[in-house]
This record gives structure tokens, sequence and C-alpha cells, in this order.
């Protein structure tokens, strides 16, 4: 397995300790209520009382392309806006690796995560892939942060955001991958 990857607790608009640099990553998150979202096939319904994992890549910067998932954007660009900008979607972590991003490492991410999860929604966000998913559902939080650092493509960093643990019943776990929060 790859090295640990520090864990930073945050609350939305406190993320700049996340890299500029280009790389991969895995976004956790719940729904309190079931939402519709875009996709090639049209409107999926996402149900609530699951846990997503969303897997995308960053060539022009990771700071730039997490904060636009958590803040909301100016227009929806990409599959997953329809998602984050949702009052019912709940952020619980993210996980990223600095290095090599794009297609291809985006698929060697998903293809871990499959592992553990299942497609949520058949064309969510990989309209540009010969892939046909990005969004997953997955039983735990630490399996995705699990995948991240299993590429092992570069130095890997986690963010887990407040009401997480209520998120992630494997919370514990999650730490033990990630490594303690640093002290205040």
């Amino acid at each position: 397995m790859g090295q640990k990857a520090p864990l930073l607790l945050v609350s939305r608009g406190s993320y700049d300790v996340v890299p500029k640099a280009p790389g991969v990553y895995v976004l956790v998150g719940g729904l309190t209520s079931p939402v519709y979202v875009p996709s090639r096939r049209g409107a999926v319904k996402l149900e609530s009382g699951r846990l997503y994992a969303y897997v995308g890549s960053a060539g022009q910067g990771l700071r730039a392309r997490l904060s636009r998932h958590l803040e909301a954007p100016g227009r929806l660009r990409w599959h997953i806006d329809g998602l984050t900008v949702s009052r019912f979607f709940l952020v619980a972590a993210i996980a990223w690796t600095v290095g090599p991003w794009g297609h291809p490492w985006e698929d060697n991410l998903a293809l871990l995560i499959e592992e553990n999860a299942q497609p949520a929604a058949h064309g969510f966000g990989a309209s540009d892939s010969l892939r046909g998913e990005r969004l997953y559902l997955v039983k735990a939080c630490s399996d995705a942060i699990r995948a991240v650092i299993t590429l092992g493509a570069g130095k890997p960093g986690c963010l887990a955001f407040a009401g997480a643990a209520a998120l992630c019943p494997d919370w514990p776990e999650l730490l033990g991958l990630c490594g303690s929060p640093p002290a205040p």
C-alpha cells in the first residue's frame, strides 16, 4: 500500500491546504434527500441515505477543481456540478494524489474503487472517457480513500469535513488510513 495521507479536518471554505498541483481525486458524500442529476443518458435519480464516491482529475490544479466542487460554481459545467450544488448533498471526505492526471489515471482510480463499489449512474461524469462511470455507491468512506492511497501515483492527501463521522460509520478506519489530524 502507498504512504499514509495526512488527514486535515476542515469546514467548507477552509481547504486552502489542497495542493495547487495537478492530480486525481475522489470526493465522497451523501444525500439527505433524493436528487436528479444529469448523465449521458438523461436525468438519473440518486437516493438519499447512500454514500457516493466521485472520481475526477485536475490538470489545472487540485485546489481550483476541488474548490469549484465545494463552492457553488457560476455555471454547471460537469455532471458532478449537478450533485455538488444540491443543498441535499453533504461532502464527507476528499482524497487526492498529486501527480499524473487525465483519463488513464481516472480510469485506474475508478477500477480500484470498483473493487468495493458499484456504479451509481452509468455515464455520469465520464462523457469524455471510454469508461462509462465516475460516480459509485460505496459502503464506506475508507473504501474510496484506500483506492487513492493504493493508486500511489504521487503524494496523497485527505480532507474530512465537519459531520463526516456521521456519514462515515468507518470513521476510525478512515483516521487509520489517513493518519491522525494535526494538533490545533
